[in-house]
């Protein structure tokens, strides 16, 4: 494989990532009122009930609500590791922080039957900050496993890609 073909690899997968997102996001925060978000959570917490001991009620709707707001930027974050690791977490939790507010203020202002939520904009950004902590790490690990594969093979006379 050509050495620069991980990378145009590695950057299409982060595109995909960053449209994945982007429609996730346009599709929670476009629906004019919370019937289609409040359904869906509706229906999982209702599904939860069936699991033993989960349980149900409201604070089952509110950990599934909580919890796909996590998921909804798990790929952004990861994307942002992909297509600009040097920048950093606290980079990639920022644009999360942000872009979760840009939505958020967008839902408040321009969807009368939407509201912008404080916890909405914590669990956004806590999914793209630990999908990138999560995505850096494997990059990292990676990197390092892949100088120590070149440092045994320069030992033994031979190189590796």
């Amino acid at each position: 494989m050509v050495r620069g073909g991980r990378g145009v690899r590695r950057r299409g997968v982060a595109a995909a990532g960053v449209l994945l997102a982007a429609l996730l996001i346009a599709a929670m925060v476009a629906t004019p009122t919370p019937d289609l978000p409040g359904r869906a959570i509706t229906g999982l917490s209702r599904a939860f009930t069936l699991v033993p001991g989960i349980g149900g009620g409201p604070r089952t709707y509110a950990a599934v609500e909580v919890g796909l707001n996590v998921l909804l930027f798990v790929p952004l974050g990861l994307a942002l590791a992909v297509l600009r690791p040097a920048r950093g977490a606290l980079w990639a939790t920022g644009v999360c922080f942000w872009v979760t507010v840009a939505v958020e203020t967008g839902q408040g202002a321009l969807l009368p039957d939407r509201s912008a939520q404080a916890s909405d904009v914590v669990a956004n950004t806590l999914g793209g900050a630990v999908a990138y902590a999560a995505a850096a790490l494997v990059v990292r690990r990676r990197s390092a496993s892949r100088a120590r594969e070149r440092e045994i093979a320069a030992d033994m006379g031979r190189t590796t890609p």
